[in-house]
């Protein structure tokens, strides 16, 4: 008897804990998951290209519906954002937003926006709808697309054998980039290629006028919305942005922005067939290297940052070797400034740098610098670049030996050369020697001249110097 009651007892104790649980379980549900009273009733998007995308949402709730925030972000994008919606607030609601919200923010073609709405009513449920994604692309246009490793190209009205013939070779190139980051892409982007600069320049970010009406830049990378935008099915462009957000993936989320020339100078190293031109070329010509951490100038000026950019980063691979330079982003990912990261690799900061890629001489700030140049001279440096791991690739133009140390246009050299004081001082004695002779043959000559005139009482004179007499 006392162990049935001992039975219902337990029974009913086991009922009540449950009861609870499932209450505790309903109160976090009606704020966190399910929404409680809060129902969706239809849910739509809206491509209006190039002004963003139109987002709504039909939802109803047995309370006023007081509050309505849409979430956004590109996929992959580690960061949200979001915006309130606009509705009348009431039992059931249409809310509407515009992705991005704000007329300064940039929305690149072709970019996957993920979004998702939450919902709150007067009596404090929450409603988180599910995840969806929309592409941003325009739908004027008949779109294609073509995979290539880690990249999607998407394209319209290009001939399917010009788009065979660079795919073909976009498969070396960008195994080349992956190759030299040591990077194995741990997902896919988008490249999104318009036929004409025309075409392009309508969804390009906005340009000064001077800059669009030269066509000063043929595509831009978008790494945090993993995608890029570019002209014409060429090989050069799609290898130079692609370089872009390969290069940001290498970094990893941790890195601080590293300045643009190493940026665009990476970007367009790996450009198949580049022609990159020595110091000699550049140097007067350029700012600092310290000066370059943003691409700035006029259509005119803005190619000249582009020749020093690769020139520089050239130097840092071809002198130093492809592993220093890893090394390097590898510093970088670790959130080291640029200053930093050259210091611990090469022993040398921006302005050691620009100073060593002008074949001006420099002090080490370390004494132990991790990196060594991998050539010693210039006369041997084409032969030994042949055959090794770091050797340039046969088929680009390069100028011959551009960092060989030399005199820069309307600078010092400084060295090891001798001191200029040296030669002021033998100047110097030269002329104090010169001028003692002058005065020894003035007196000498004047002596003669008194002698054949008879003497004098100065003849007899004891402190007369018996040297100067002519015997």
């Amino acid at each position: 008897m006392l162990l049935d009651r001992l039975n219902v007892s337990a029974q009913v104790l086991l009922l009540a804990v449950a009861l609870l649980a499932l209450a505790l379980f309903a109160s976090t549900s009606d704020v966190h998951a399910t929404g409680g009273a809060i129902r969706v009733l239809e849910s739509r998007e809206q491509v209006d290209f190039p002004n963003g995308v139109g987002l709504s949402v039909t939802a109803e709730s047995d309370a006023e519906i007081v509050e309505v925030r849409v979430f956004f972000r590109a996929a992959g994008s580690r960061t949200w954002g979001y915006a309130y919606a606009h509705f009348e607030p009431g039992s059931r609601v249409v809310a509407t937003q515009s992705i991005p919200d704000a007329e300064s923010a940039y929305l690149a073609p072709g970019v996957d926006v993920e979004y998702y709405f939450l919902i709150r009513d007067a009596h404090g449920s929450v409603l988180k709808t599910d995840r969806a994604r929309v592409e941003y692309l325009d739908d004027t246009y008949d779109w294609k697309r073509v995979n290539v490793g880690p990249l999607e190209l998407v394209y319209h009205d290009i001939g399917d054998g010009r788009v065979a013939d660079t795919v073909s070779q976009l498969q070396h190139d960008l195994r080349k980039v992956t190759d030299l980051l040591r990077l194995e892409p741990r997902s896919s982007f988008k490249g999104v290629v318009y036929k004409s600069y025309r075409d392009a320049n309508a969804a390009f970010p906005k340009q000064s006028q001077t800059t669009t009406d030269h066509g000063t830049f043929a595509g831009y990378a978008f790494p945090e919305q993993g995608v890029f935008v570019g002209q014409g099915m060429d090989r050069r462009i799609i290898v130079h942005e692609s370089a872009h957000l390969l290069f940001r993936e290498a970094l990893g989320d941790s890195a601080v922005d590293v300045p643009a020339w190493l940026n665009e100078g990476f970007a367009t190293y790996v450009e198949p067939n580049v022609r990159i031109r020595g110091s000699g070329d550049l140097y007067g010509r350029t700012l600092p290297l310290r000066g370059m951490n943003s691409v700035s100038g006029t259509p005119s000026t803005i190619p000249l940052f582009y020749y020093k950019s690769v020139s520089v980063v050239a130097y840092l691979i071809e002198e130093y070797g492809e592993a220093n330079f890893r090394l390097l982003l590898d510093h970088l990912a670790d959130s080291e400034s640029i200053e930093e990261a050259l210091l611990a690799v090469y022993g040398f900061d921006v302005d050691g740098l620009d100073n060593l890629w002008a074949g001006l001489p420099v002090t080490p700030a370390r004494s132990d610098a991790v990196a060594q140049p991998s050539v010693s001279s210039s006369a041997n440096e084409a032969s030994q670049r042949e055959g090794s791991a770091d050797s340039v690739d046969p088929g680009r133009s390069f100028e011959p030996t551009p960092y060989v140390p030399q005199s820069a246009p309307g600078r010092p050299t400084g060295g090891d050369g001798p001191s200029p004081f040296l030669f002021f001082d033998v100047w110097m004695l030269a002329g104090v020697a010169i001028f003692v002779a002058v005065v020894l043959g003035f007196r000498l000559a004047y002596s003669r001249l008194r002698r054949r005139g008879g003497p004098s009482e100065e003849d007899n004179d004891d402190s007369y110097d018996a040297g100067w007499d002519d015997r």
